[in-house]
């Protein structure tokens, strides 16, 4: 066996050092060396020196093959004051530009999305999940303003609707079929969107501040018969089965309402489809693995049954960033 003195192991361990630090000059060395964990905590980094805060979640999916890393925004509400606002409503406009959805710094919600998508820009992620509210109003400026930042994104979006994105109520200038034609254009506009990874489903309830429709019902039905485990993307959370604390914060905040869908006691009655789409959610056999959501403007974790957990992420015009890790 050759002996190694500690003259040799301290030139030998010299020598290597150098080398590769030498190498790590060179671009995309250190890529060879990071550790799949190590995206998780540059890709933290980097949002947190944009600014951002960040909220991490952990969904685990028995058998992946590998990790799956997305970002998540909710509740926006870019909004842009201009002559597209009736006059009556410029006054209001103008305040919740101005205090209503600002970040902690003062940020408007418009300039703020230049921000969040030049930091998204940077992470190494499956998708970017867009979970509704992201305008106030339907306006022209606030619509752009919205599809220039998708239109830059380099990884792929998932974008799902709510109210405020269909609503021009300040403006009244738009019918709702310019409306529809105008969200058709940027993503097709789904109501239920998918994106497929072959071992799991990201799946997203687009339109749920109302009852979902017959067809988005069939849809949903079909991808929980693939026999894949579902992520869940909603803007409107659900009541939980077995913990009444979510529909007691949202009382809490929002005048005694609790703006969920359940079976019972809360903002969002079901129709019969609605009830169908909860008792697949509810059901033992269920294939959601988690559900994320929005629309509460604060943050909540809750289990909706005993196998089924729910994140509720904070508004995004606060400087919040989701960061959902799906991994075994």
């Amino acid at each position: 066996m050759m002996k190694i003195t500690r003259r040799t192991f301290l030139k030998t361990g010299l020598a290597g050092a150098v080398t590769l630090a030498a190498a790590s000059l060179i671009p995309g060395f250190n890529h060879i060396f990071t550790w799949a964990e190590d995206i998780d905590t540059r890709n933290i980094r980097c949002l947190r020196e944009a600014g951002f805060t960040v909220d991490r979640q952990t969904v685990t999916v028995p058998g992946l093959r590998k990790s799956y890393r997305f970002a998540f925004l909710s509740d926006l509400h870019i909004l842009i004051p201009n002559e597209e606002v009736s006059d009556e409503a410029m006054e209001t406009v103008k305040e919740r530009y101005e205090k209503g959805f600002i970040d902690p710094d003062g940020t408007p919600s418009c300039l703020l999305w230049d921000k969040l998508t030049d930091a998204i820009n940077e992470l190494e992620i499956d998708a970017l999940l867009l979970g509704a509210d992201m305008i106030d109003y339907f306006s022209q400026a606030n619509f752009d303003c919205l599809r220039k930042g998708c239109q830059k994104l380099r990884a792929p979006f998932m974008y799902i609707r709510a109210d405020h994105d269909y609503s021009d109520s300040y403006s009244r200038r738009y019918s709702q079929e310019a409306v529809d034609e105008a969200e058709q254009a940027l993503d097709g506009d789904r109501e239920i969107a998918c994106l497929d990874y072959g071992e799991f489903l990201l799946a997203g309830i687009s339109k749920s501040t109302g009852p979902i429709s017959a067809e988005g019902l069939k849809e949903l039905e079909r991808l929980f018969g693939l026999g894949l485990p579902v992520v869940l993307i909603t803007h409107v959370p659900f009541d939980s089965l077995i913990d009444d604390s979510l529909n007691k914060a949202s009382r809490e905040v929002w005048q005694d309402r609790a703006l969920l869908w359940g079976y019972q006691n809360t903002l969002y009655s079901p129709t019969e489809e609605a009830k169908h789409m909860l008792d697949m959610l509810y059901a033992p056999d269920s294939p959601v693995a988690a559900v994320f959501g929005g629309h509460l403007h604060f943050r909540a974790d809750v289990r909706l049954t005993e196998t089924i957990p729910q994140h509720v992420f904070d508004a995004a015009f606060r400087g919040n960033v989701g960061y959902i890790i799906v991994s075994s």
